[in-house]
């Protein structure tokens, strides 16, 4: 997966109209007239308005597909959902053409900067580690004398959903994520679980492939990564 980034507007000159404008809060009213004259003056000055101050508070990530060109696989949306959601990012897919020398699809996660730039982090970590997972499933399921087709995708595919579906509690709790919607969702999964038949393990369900996808999801670890000062510290 690659990430791909996009010019935003000076990042100096909208830190220094936001500390104006946050002195025009002021309660000595003189000051707060002044600062906020002097912001709009700014402003002007670059052709700027509130909304484009507004705007340069949300972050974009784009990353590229390693399995979607025109069409989205179902196990990679549901992954790159699971992490916007657990960091409150709108996620966008991006259908790539099979013409075009970078045929990939992209994914866009779109939200507070802070936010993207943790869920980018976490979804070029985890997929790297849900890439590999799958491949090594892929070995052992050839090993055992399965063939390429259809009910092999199943496996694969169900690997890839138990394993999404194990680590998304630990990428929540690593987002700090308090919505209550998303426990309102969580619940509601529970509610709709459907019972296990008699038919679980056959060929080509994708249910041996979920069990392993689970089983390989459980010792996936996060750790938050560290920002220029604190590299510094360590002499990185």
């Amino acid at each position: 997966l690659q990430r791909e980034s996009e010019m935003t507007i000076d990042e100096k000159l909208l830190d220094k109209i936001k500390k104006v404008l946050a002195l025009s809060a002021s309660s000595n009213p003189h000051e707060a007239a002044v600062a906020l004259e002097k912001a709009t003056a700014m402003m002007a000055e670059h052709n700027l308005t509130m909304k484009d101050i507004d705007r340069s508070q949300i972050g974009r990530a784009e990353i590229k597909s390693s399995q979607s060109v025109s069409k989205a696989k179902d196990w990679e949306v549901a992954f790159f959902q699971m992490v916007g959601q657990a960091f409150g990012c709108k996620v966008l897919f991006r259908a790539g053409r099979s013409k075009d020398p970078d045929y990939w699809a992209r994914y866009i996660f779109i939200g507070e900067k802070v936010n993207v730039q943790l869920a980018e982090y976490t979804a070029i970590h985890l997929s790297r580690v849900l890439l590999k997972g799958r491949s090594d499933f892929y070995r052992k399921l050839s090993d055992h004398g399965w063939k390429r087709g259809n009910d092999l995708t199943a496996e694969l595919d169900g690997f890839c959903k138990g394993w999404i579906q194990t680590v998304s509690s630990k990428v929540h709790a690593f987002a700090n994520d308090t919505n209550l919607q998303v426990v309102i969702d969580d619940y509601i999964k529970e509610l709709t679980k459907s019972r296990p038949t008699t038919q679980a393990h056959n060929r080509g369900t994708g249910a041996i492939g979920g069990l392993a996808g689970k089983e390989a999801a459980a010792s996936v670890t996060l750790n938050r990564p560290m920002d220029r000062d604190e590299q510094k510290k360590i002499g990185t």
